[in-house]
């Protein structure tokens, strides 16, 4: 038996260390740091025991063979302890924090930063897994205890080629539950948007005792018995009921306060610079996610706003926040790959901006514009790749050019 690793990213680099430790073969196929590359694995005759791990970013339409995630591996061939999967387009790293802030004994991995296998080794009794649609898709077996949906919006259509496919790894969990002969002890909460769809539809039918349907925050306060009064702004809320409701349905000891918990970078986090205000979204990566920052300042704006756009939209579509953007106070530059593409469908929409192809240029420009009690606001609507090695890199530099041009 030989396990192949497609992809040599932070997941399969630490799934690499674990079969080490175990004295297990394994091969590495990377375009970037092997001399086996991912054409070398698509050309590749199988022997039929072989197991092949994809790192997630990889798109299905890249492969030739059977892949499977490293939940799938890791479920088949190890115990794990208690685990909630958290997924969705907006908010799973936050949700995933507060659901392991809750018990001292928790821990948050997955595609948060820690690798599932690496976090296998810190031997703690729940685990909160910020899990991706990407790993969904190649998850054919595996189950978590607590499947915790946020709500779905458009988000990478580029690499599942369509929002129903998105949709469909979203749900993927409720498929696998639905197709097991022996069924495990799972439980699920979704947003009931999603209620028509084929998947839950099916769910609801079988195991209605296992799956809850919310529209917002005061569903799962009233259903979950969770006070009224938790300590955070919308989407912030939100996050942290569902923090809390996926504990009280596993029946798990809440031993923090989670109005004690400190929301992480790059969401909405304001700095002040001679009386102007920039606020870091650097990972508002999709529409859904810039359209919440925009309701939560325009609700008080009483200056101008300048929002800068841009980066990998990843094949969505920004008519979403388009209705917010005629609003006479806002100032829009676009940046990145999709900038010029950005500003081409706003001006379809009779909605004014400027085009640069750095934020760095864009900032300088911004700066000349700038008095006191404005707002300038990077929340994207796209990915940071195109540029950046990563979302929280792009904030860094926007918070470094507004200490520059202010200074």
């Amino acid at each position: 038996m030989m396990i192949n690793l497609i992809g040599y990213g932070l997941t399969n680099k630490a799934l690499a260390k674990l079969l080490e430790s175990k004295h297990l073969a394994y091969k590495v196929y990377d375009d970037s740091i092997s001399a086996s590359t991912l054409k070398d694995f698509n050309a590749l005759v199988l022997n039929k025991d072989d197991i092949n791990i994809v790192s997630p970013g990889i798109p299905p339409f890249k492969l030739k063979h059977p892949v499977i995630s490293d939940y799938e591996y890791l479920y088949s061939n190890y115990k794990l302890p208690f685990s909630i999967w958290i997924s969705g387009t907006n908010g799973k790293t936050t949700t995933t924090q507060m659901c392991a802030f809750l018990n001292e004994d928790s821990l948050a991995c997955g595609n948060i930063g820690l690798p599932l296998s690496e976090a296998l080794t810190k031997h703690k009794k729940i685990l909160a897994i910020e899990t991706s649609s990407f790993t969904l898709h190649y998850t054919k077996t595996a189950l978590p205890d607590i499947y915790l949906l946020l709500p779905v919006e458009q988000d990478h259509i580029s690499w599942h080629e369509s929002f129903s496919n998105y949709i469909d790894d979203k749900l993927k969990p409720l498929s696998i539950f639905l197709a097991q002969e022996k069924k495990s002890d799972f439980k699920c909460i979704i947003p009931s948007s999603l209620e028509d769809t084929k998947i839950v539809k099916a769910f609801l039918k079988c195991h209605k005792d296992r799956i809850f349907l919310y529209e917002d925050e005061s569903d799962l306060k009233s259903h979950f018995d969770i006070k009224d009064s938790i300590n955070f702004a919308f989407p912030f809320s939100l996050d942290a009921t569902l923090a809390l409701s996926s504990y009280k349905l596993a029946k798990l000891p809440i031993i923090k306060d989670i109005d004690d918990f400190k929301i992480g970078g790059h969401r909405m986090e304001e700095y002040s610079f001679n009386g102007v205000t920039f606020i870091d979204d650097s990972k508002a990566t999709n529409p859904h996610a810039t359209h919440a920052a925009l309701t939560h300042y325009l609700s008080t704006l009483k200056s101008t706003l300048f929002l800068i756009l841009g980066g990998d939209l990843k094949g969505a579509d920004i008519s979403l926040i388009i209705p917010l953007l005629k609003n006479p106070k806002i100032k829009i530059y676009t940046i990145g790959r999709d900038g010029l593409a950005i500003s081409k469908t706003l001006k379809d929409s009779a909605i004014d901006s400027i085009y640069k192809e750095t934020l760095k240029e864009a900032m300088c420009l911004i700066e000349s514009s700038l008095n006191k009690d404005d707002l300038v606001l990077l929340s994207p609507a796209c990915a940071s790749l195109d540029q950046y090695p990563s979302y929280a890199k792009r904030g860094e530099e926007f918070i470094n050019l507004a200490k520059t041009l202010k200074s």
